[in-house]
């Protein structure tokens, strides 16, 4: 299929597998006249030249796999597929996500298609966080991270779900660096959180082996009602000797500072961190 267009007169010339029974249509989209059917018989004689160099092209490549170039056809040319204007907008709004997060103003029939479009491994969560409600998005990036989403723990909100479980990930494995470095990675995980923390009503940690401080983090989600710590650390394996599990009076400090000065906490629960009287004393 050739396309070209002169003028104001626009041509279509389709090469079919036998050469005679090409043809060539014209499509006048204005009034061309004697000049148009004249610029067409030009075009034709060009065609012309180019199914002879495309003939000579294929018999050549047929000469070389030892192909009788008698018996050889002309190969189809397949036309190019022009996208429509909405799916070209579909996939430059998915691209742009990050600059431009505007899922949630966009028609419904096309939210699906942009949902689909999106390459989650280059969206910024804390981006995505403040700017987009569309369920659709946060339901595949749950369902794409973890095996079993129960939303109903989450208020029947994939947003949530998925925002209270990537907060949980990052706190069950946050570990302080050393110098600058650990500067930096607290600085990224108060920033995660701030981002998140409208979304945040549960907090569930299976596990905290930096025994990291919350008394600064937990006053930064205003909705919080339910704290669930467990201080121990996970797959240790053989190591467990050298873990030290359980609450420490730290620990115990920093959550009583929380509850004394929180309005919204309803649930706090602390199982297998070996809590003694003098930690209960401080709780």
């Amino acid at each position: 299929l050739y396309f070209f267009q002169s003028g104001n007169d626009r041509f279509t010339y389709v090469m079919s597998t036998d050469p005679a029974e090409s043809t060539a249509v014209a499509e006048e989209e204005s009034t061309g006249g004697a000049n148009g059917a004249d610029q067409l018989q030009v075009e034709q004689q060009k065609l012309e030249q180019l199914i002879q160099n495309d003939s000579s092209a294929a018999t050549a490549n047929d000469g070389k796999d030892n192909v009788d170039s008698k018996t050889s056809k002309t190969s189809i040319t397949h036309a190019y597929r022009v996208p429509r204007l909405d799916e070209v907008c579909v996939s430059l709004i998915a691209d742009e996500m990050n600059e431009q997060p505007v899922l949630d103003s966009i028609p419904s029939e096309y939210i699906e298609g942009v949902v689909k479009a999106i390459d989650l491994s280059k969206l910024l969560i804390e981006t995505a966080s403040q700017h987009i409600v569309c369920g659709k998005l946060w339901q595949r990036m749950s369902t794409e991270r973890w095996n079993h989403c129960n939303v109903a723990l989450h208020g029947n909100s994939w947003k949530r779900l998925y925002l209270e479980r990537h907060i949980n990930e990052l706190l069950e494995s946050y570990y302080a660096a050393s110098n600058t470095l650990s500067n930096i990675n607290y600085q990224r995980l108060l920033q995660s959180i701030k981002s998140a923390a409208p979304f945040i009503y549960s907090i569930q940690l299976r596990q905290l082996p930096s025994h990291l401080d919350l008394s600064p983090i937990l006053p930064l989600l205003p909705n919080l009602s339910s704290l669930d710590i467990t201080y121990k650390t996970l797959n240790v394996g053989m190591n467990d000797h050298d873990v030290q599990n359980g609450m420490h009076l730290n620990d115990a400090l920093n959550i009583s500072k929380y509850v004394q000065s929180s309005k919204t906490l309803t649930a706090l629960k602390l199982s297998e961190c070996l809590i003694d009287d003098e930690t209960m004393h401080i709780l």
